[in-house]
C-alpha cells in the first residue's frame, strides 16, 4: 500500500524516501530505485522482501478479580488466524476460542492459570502465552523470604543486617519487625533490618501487610530467632563500598577486619523509585573486591545487596 492505495508499479517523487505498508493477500515483490540528475539516469540498487514472523504477545490484564475483561494479540499480521485455548472452567470462559479479541469472565474459583492463543500467519503457527490470576488472590499467592532463612523461619545473630523481600504482585506495603531491630532500608518490597546487639528478645516476627490487586489486605511473617551456635565472628558493617553518591561505578570490598573470613558470592542493586533490579551477578569462591558500572542508571537512590553465600546485606547509596 502507498498512500492507503495499492502501490503502483512505478512510483515518481522528487522526495528521497517512500513508505509502503502490507498489503494483504498481495505477492512480494523487490523493490528497486534509480536516481535521475538532469539527463542522467543512476541505479540505486535493489532491495529484496521477505516474510518475517512478527512479534506476537497476548495484551490485557494478567489479574481479574471480577466480571469480565478483554484480550487481543498485539503486532497481528493481516489475514492471521487465532485459536485460543479454553481456560480451566471453573475459573474462566472465553467468549470465543477464534475470535482476535476474545472476553474474559471470571467462573468464581480463584487460581492461577495461563491464557494461550495458537496464531497462524504466513503459513506458521506460533504459540503466545500470558500468566493470568482470576479472583481474589490469597496468602498463598505470596511468598516472603529472608536471606540466610528458610520456610518461614530466620536464625539470627547480634549486629546483623538482613534482607526481606516479599514476592508476588501487592501494594501498600507494611513493615513490622520485633523491639530492638533497627531498620536499614525500607521500600515497597524490600526491607533491610538489623538485629539487636544483645540476643534480646531472642525471639519474634518480621512481618509485612501489604494490599493483593483485588483490594485485600493480606499478611505475610517470618519466625526469627536468635542462634548462639549460628554466629561468626564477622564484623559488621561486613563490606564498604565507595563513592556515595556515585557517578560511573561503585565499588565493593569485603571489610578489612573480615579477611579470610566472607567473601563476595552475589551483588544486586535494586532502584528503590521502581522496585526493579537494574544489576544481578553471582561470582566464583575467592572473590573479594568487585566493581559495578552505574554510569547508565537514572539518578535516584538505590539499594546494593551483597551475598557472602549465607546472608545478604543491604546497603543504601545516591546516584548523581
Amino acid at each position: 500500500m502507498y498512500n492507503g492505495v495499492p502501490a503502483p508499479a512505478t512510483i515518481t517523487t522528487t522526495a528521497n524516501s517512500i513508505t509502503l505498508s502490507p498489503n494483504c493477500g498481495s505477492a512480494l515483490s523487490s523493490i528497486s530505485a534509480t536516481v535521475a540528475v538532469g539527463t542522467t539516469t543512476y541505479n540505486a540498487g535493489t532491495k529484496s522482501l521477505t516474510i518475517e514472523q512478527p512479534v506476537l504477545s497476548v495484551v490485557g490484564s494478567q489479574s481479574l478479580c471480577s466480571g469480565s475483561t478483554s484480550y487481543l494479540i498485539n503486532n497481528l499480521a493481516c489475514n492471521s488466524t487465532v485459536l485460543w485455548t479454553a481456560p480451566p472452567s471453573n475459573m474462566a470462559t472465553l467468549s470465543s476460542l477464534t475470535s482476535q479479541t476474545p472476553a474474559l469472565t471470571y467462573a468464581g474459583t480463584s487460581g492461577n492459570f495461563t491464557l494461550t492463543a495458537n496464531v497462524t500467519s504466513c503459513g506458521v503457527t506460533s504459540t503466545v502465552n500470558l500468566p493470568v490470576h482470576v479472583g481474589p488472590y490469597t496468602e498463598s499467592d505470596f511468598t516472603l523470604t529472608a536471606s540466610g532463612g528458610a520456610n518461614g523461619y530466620l536464625s539470627w545473630c547480634p549486629n546483623t543486617t538482613y534482607g526481606f523481600t516479599l514476592g508476588g504482585p501487592a501494594s501498600n506495603y507494611n513493615w513490622s519487625y520485633p523491639t530492638g531491630w533497627s531498620p536499614n532500608y525500607i521500600s515497597g518490597y524490600v526491607c533491610a533490618i538489623r538485629s539487636p546487639s544483645t540476643s534480646y528478645p531472642p525471639t519474634g516476627n518480621v512481618s509485612c501487610m501489604f494490599t493483593e490487586p483485588c483490594g485485600t489486605t493480606i499478611s505475610k511473617t517470618i519466625f526469627v530467632a536468635h542462634s548462639s551456635s549460628g554466629c561468626s565472628l564477622i564484623t559488621e558493617p561486613a563490606y564498604t563500598y565507595w563513592p556515595n553518591p556515585v557517578t560511573y561505578s561503585i565499588n565493593i570490598s569485603v571489610a578489612s577486619a573480615n579477611a579470610g573470613l566472607i567473601t563476595i558470592r552475589a551483588i544486586e542493586i535494586v532502584n528503590a523509585s521502581n522496585y526493579m533490579t537494574v544489576f544481578s551477578q553471582n561470582y566464583g569462591t575467592g572473590v573479594t573486591n568487585a566493581s559495578v558500572t552505574t554510569y547508565y542508571y537514572q539518578p535516584g537512590n538505590y539499594l546494593l545487596r551483597v551475598y557472602d553465600g549465607n546472608t545478604w546485606r543491604a546497603y543504601q547509596f545516591l546516584k548523581l
